[in-house]
């Protein structure tokens, strides 16, 4: 929470939200709230909207690429990999379907360019700067590539003559596919020219518009699939740097013109990458793959292009930065000159692809093989699944500064007493299993307190002080506080020695949409890390030491000094390291977004996702994040009240296997209005209390039922109708304002309904 504090969040909040009743293992909505059913029921352009996951259309059975001309390389008990010399491109076959993966059908296509031919038939291509800093984009043709096969992989050797750059790379047939890699020490640049970015396999799996049923998947939030079409007038496609912007060098400008592609570009925030992924899907239930960046991708775009962005083809793939360029100033006035990085980044690209077929061949197969992977590498683990309640996740705003006269004054938002006298009656009405944090717990408030300070005073006075409400919770339920190291205002460290630098010398900051608070700083990585060890070891001398870090999760920059540099993977590894040891010491951790590199420490994953960024050409919105974690780490909703108190948004969280969650005051939010916390709406606990245990109990009565299991499939069975199927039963979610059968069973309209046993 507290990592975007001063940032306007984007939340489409009423004033009384839609009352919601049990009844039997589904739940229906009582008619006299005083909500207009318009705004209670899920209408048909919602459903087919990009917010949802459109049903499968069935299709014809779908011819792969030819082999004629090409010769095989490689050959294992699934894959044969074959080669092109006359343009250097490959094909694999799946011998388990017979299917056949490419770039492109054709040496040189009609709709394509000399240019665009060499890239899309290239195993590789390049982004290259001139001495006068333009960008070309390459590919490498058969003049400037050779091959040499070492056993079951292929080392290669690349050269463009003209830029006078070369590199080796290897590609490996593997049990599930195909893995390339690329050594950095290879890399020779000889002239003036300097190497931009390194892409793999740039065209790999595209498609002409919409001639072949199928989609591009992108981890854009929770997941998005990028649906075939006929080619349209996109501005620009998809392009995210894994793990979000490296506000140290990256420019806002980049993030501000996605707006241009975004449905509503003023009721969301930008979603980010977490997952180092990226997929395609050719025929329903046919033909897929999953591609995952195993290294380098501290420095990877995934980069999807729909039919109509410079070319008719679908397409998309991972570019991995070696340069870019930056704002560098050239007067006090902020004037400043594009200028490019000197230095190349340590990339040493590592790309795998797992290919799919049959049953497994969709977005659901992609999230189960992903998982896979991450359990194969030790991290995740598996959960026993449980029996009794969920959780239920209380938030309190403790305190924060507020705007007076002259300088500001610091404002006890929520008392203890307040958040005691909930507990107790959500004890008195059988929750119990509660998992209660505290915001702002720090001397000063959630904007105020010096960020470097350690202290273990709260604005209720030492640590004893949380000492009843941390009995009161009991043994089935935890008080946690967050940390939250790396954001702050200008107020809370010394601009001059704790706050981040970019590449240009300036200080690391983002524009807010507070005017009050206009500027959200960055600390620098070392200050931050070492403030939260600090700060977590004075507490557990203390006696406490359960934490919700915030923004450790979500972001990671790179420190520019002039004489010292701390580049971006090297503070990804420093951020790992400090997790790592802190949940060696004290347990998995709850931690808010946490990217992947975080997930092997992560005992609930808070705030995730529920939505793509909903760009123009993002067709639907799907929990691949969701059907990865699901049993594996518990998985929290963003704040029911805040924007999800909706009758469909609650049956979202059902759908996606996500634990409701409330952020909490006990001021109204109009006395919030001069505090750095004015952004919060609708957040006062007497006007919560009541729905809180409505929409629980709603919740539990299904989820409670699935609780610790995994997804085993996931079936859109028609427009709004939904079938979720786990290891010992099957949640049917139905979205429409109409009730729907399925597998003999009545699906009220609006509602969920669990099955035992796999239907």
């Amino acid at each position: 929470m507290s990592g975007i504090r001063a940032i306007k969040l984007s939340v489409i909040a009423g004033l009384i939200p839609a009352l919601l009743l049990i009844s039997g293992c589904s739940y229906s909505l009582q008619q006299d709230t005083g909500l207009s059913a318009g705004m209670l029921v899920s209408g048909s352009l919602e459903l087919s909207s990009s917010r949802h996951t459109k049903p499968e259309p069935a299709s014809e059975e779908i011819p792969g690429l030819s082999l004629d001309g090409f010769e095989k390389k490689l050959e294992n008990e699934r894959f044969e990999l074959y080669f092109r010399g006359e343009t250097g491109a490959i094909r694999l076959k799946d011998k388990r379907s017979g299917y056949v993966w490419g770039s492109i059908a054709e040496d040189k296509p009609f709709n394509l360019n000399r240019t665009w031919s060499a890239i899309a038939n290239s195993v590789i291509a390049i982004d290259v700067y001139d001495v006068n800093g333009a960008l070309k984009t390459l590919g490498a043709g058969k003049d400037g590539l050779i091959l040499s096969v070492h056993g079951n992989r292929i080392e290669a050797k690349v050269h463009w003559p003209e830029q006078q750059i070369e590199l080796k790379f290897e590609m490996e047939l593997t049990a599930e596919g195909l893995r390339l890699r690329l050594d950095d020490e290879s890399i020779r640049e000889i002239g003036e020219f300097s190497l931009g970015a390194v892409y793999f396999l740039p065209f790999f799996g595209s498609t002409i518009g919409d001639e072949k049923q199928g989609y591009i998947f992108v981890p854009d939030g929770c997941g998005a699939l990028i649906r075939f079409t006929k080619p349209r007038g996109y501005l620009q496609g998809f392009s995210k740097r894994v793990y979000g912007n490296d506000f140290g060098i990256d420019s806002l400008s980049a993030i501000e013109d996605l707006g241009a592609n975004r449905v509503n570009a003023f009721a969301m925030d930008e979603e980010t990458v977490s997952l180092p992924v990226f997929g395609v899907v050719h025929g329903t239930k046919q033909n897929a793959f999953l591609a995952v960046i195993e290294q380098g991708e501290s420095y990877a775009e995934i980069q999807a292009n729909p039919a109509g962005i410079t070319t008719d083809y679908n397409r998309v793939t991972a570019r991995f930065v070696y340069r870019q360029k930056y704002e560098q100033p050239v007067s006090k006035a902020g004037a400043g000159v594009q200028v490019l990085q000197k230095n190349r980044n340590e990339v040493n690209p590592v790309i795998s692809y797992c290919f799919l077929t049959g049953e497994n061949a969709d977005y659901v197969g992609m999230a189960k093989a992903y998982r896979r992977y991450l359990v194969d590498k030790g991290i995740l683990e598996k959960q026993q699944p449980k029996d009794g309640d969920i959780a239920l996740r209380l938030d309190f705003l403790a305190a924060d500064i507020k705007k007076e006269f002259i300088g500001t004054s610091v404002l006890k938002i929520t008392g203890i007493d307040e958040i005691e006298q909930l507990v107790r009656k959500l004890h008195d009405m059988g929750i119990t299993n509660l998992e209660v944090s505290l915001s702002g717990w720090q001397d000063g408030g959630l904007n105020g307190h010096r960020k470097t300070r350690i202290s273990t005073d709260t604005v209720y006075g030492g640590i004893s002080s949380l000492g009843d409400l941390k009995q009161l919770v009991g043994p089935d339920g935890k008080l946690s506080l967050y940390l939250s190291p790396f954001t702050a205002l200008k107020e809370q460290l010394d601009l001059r020695s704790e706050a981040a630098i970019t590449v240009s010398q300036n200080v690391v900051k983002i524009k807010t949409d507070d005017e009050s608070y206009p500027y959200l700083y960055f600390v620098k990585t070392s200050k931050a890390l070492d403030t939260l060890e600090n700060q977590v070891s004075a507490m557990a001398a203390a006696g406490y030491a359960n934490w919700v870090l915030d923004d450790v999760g979500y972001l990671l920059y790179g420190e520019y000094l002039q004489n010292k540099t701390i580049s971006r993977e090297e503070a990804r590894l420093l951020v790992q390291q400090a997790v790592a040891d802190l949940a060696c010491r004290y347990g998995r951790l709850e931690i808010v977004r946490p990217n992947q590199y975080l997930l092997e420490y992560t005992d609930a994953y808070l705030s995730a996702p529920i939505v793509s960024s909903q760009l123009l050409f993002e067709t639907d919105t799907v929990p691949f994040l969701q059907i990865v974690l699901s049993g594996y780490i518990t998985m929290y909703a963003p704040y029911t009240n805040l924007s999800l108190y909706s009758r469909a948004d609650i049956l979202r969280q059902i759908d996606y296997n996500m634990l409701p969650s409330f952020l909490l005051t006990g001021k109204t939010n109009y006395e919030l209005k001069r505090t750095a916390s004015a952004h919060i709406q609708s957040s006062w606990i007497e006007h919560w209390d009541e729905y809180i245990v409505e929409v629980y109990e709603m919740m539990n009565e299904i989820m409670s039922k699935i609780r610790g299991q995994a997804f085993v499939d996931r079936i859109v069975l028609e427009t709004g109708l939904v079938k979720n199927i786990y290891e010992s039963g099957t949640v049917y979610i139905n979205y429409n304002s109409t009730d729907k059968q399925a597998d003999g069973l009545s699906i009220p309209a609006m509602s969920a309904i669990y099955a035992e046993g796999r239907k």
